[in-house]
């Protein structure tokens, strides 16, 4: 049995819905959006030609006798079920759409989803976080991107899990140490890198893009982990040490203000048309703190979730949608771009803008 084989066979036979030891991700400050999260409505964006009108809810033991619909959002269940025998119908299904409409497809399909923070590890072999390697009924903002990217790229469950570990790990090797933690420091790096993404911030901003800088200290970080025994930290250390990461690293990351989606008007109820127009159909849209909490908390990056723009049918740009794993919501979330980034002025330096790519 090759490695691939034995891994795959180990996720399939975890338990997905063990509990988080540890949260390990710093902690999101969303604000709340809406007064009351239960009042929170799943606004749809126009599904796309090929997508079918999502599905009433369906109980779990229904779920293998419907037909598969790679957009249907599944709240109360698994967006996705490895063990039923639609999963792979379902990817044959988004193979055939291009990528923006299969990461349409498949963030949709997690409305719903409940969140919970840090709820993806390295599995039964990990030696610090044994926390499933991947999970369909549980997520957090930066693992709702990552597993709706693996989706998508995905022909097959086992294409699934290699594609996640190539999205969240340095070089696909699934250790603790060699996780991609920080979103400005290791994730788009990795991910630029292997092809799945490009930043086109300053592509889309222009002028109107700024720069953040910071020094990102990883294994000061693993040193400071509360949870993480002596030896622990040690291997997560010296496994930094091998790829040159062992010190302090001075990272500088584009961003677009948010005063640059407003225009000339921030007092408007509506976006700036130019900017916007310059967006793809899906985009990844990476929150940053103000300099001040970011120097406090070590890190730059506060939040991250699908940005998406649909393209009407006359060739027109619908609404801005924001879709997210949301902390104060509980659970994956779609709302308006406007409001959102209204509510984020007092505490968000701005956004960082990337593009899903398809990989040859």
């Amino acid at each position: 049995m090759s490695h691939r084989e034995q891994l795959s066979a180990e996720v399939r036979n975890y338990c997905v819905s063990s509990p988080s030891p540890a949260a390990c991700m710093t902690p999101e400050e969303e604000p709340v959006c809406v007064a009351d999260p239960s009042s929170i409505i799943y606004v749809p964006i126009e599904p796309l030609p090929v997508c079918e009108q999502p599905l009433p809810p369906q109980n779990a033991t229904s779920f293998a006798a419907l037909p598969p619909d790679p957009c249907a959002p599944m709240p109360g269940q698994n967006a996705f079920v490895p063990e039923d025998n639609t999963f792979q119908a379902i990817l044959s299904q988004l193979r055939s759409m291009p990528l923006a409409q299969r990461l349409e497809c498949v963030s949709r399909r997690f409305l719903g989803t409940p969140y919970k923070l840090d709820p993806l590890g390295e599995g039964n072999a990990g030696l610090v976080d044994q926390d499933p390697m991947f999970r369909f009924d549980a997520l957090d903002c930066m693992t709702y991107v990552e597993e709706v990217l693996a989706m998508s790229h995905a022909t097959s469950f086992d294409t699934f899990l290699g594609t996640l570990q190539s999205i969240r790990y340095h070089g696909g090797v699934g250790t603790y140490g060699l996780r991609n933690h920080f979103v400005e420091a290791d994730w788009i790096d990795e991910n630029s890198g292997n092809g799945f993404l490009r930043d086109i911030t300053v592509g889309i901003g222009g002028e109107l893009a700024g720069t953040m800088d910071m020094p990102i200290d990883r294994a000061g970080w693993i040193d400071n982990k509360e949870n993480l025994s002596q030896c622990e930290k040690s291997t997560a250390r010296m496994e930094l040490a091998e790829l040159g990461l062992g010190g302090p690293q001075q990272v500088v990351l584009d961003f677009l203000p948010l005063s640059a989606f407003f225009g000339d008007c921030p007092e408007a109820d509506e976006l700036n048309s130019s900017l916007i127009d310059m967006l793809p159909e899906v985009s990844i849209a990476v929150f940053l703190r103000k300099e001040e909490a970011a120097k406090k908390f070590g890190v730059m990056v506060a939040h991250m979730g699908l940005l998406l723009v649909p393209v009407q049918k006359d060739g027109s740009r619908g609404e801005p949608m924001l879709r997210h794993a949301s902390s104060r919501a509980n659970a994956v979330i779609e709302e308006p771009l406007l409001p959102y980034l209204k509510s984020q002025e007092n505490i968000r330096a701005g956004v960082t803008i990337l593009e899903p790519r398809e990989k040859p």
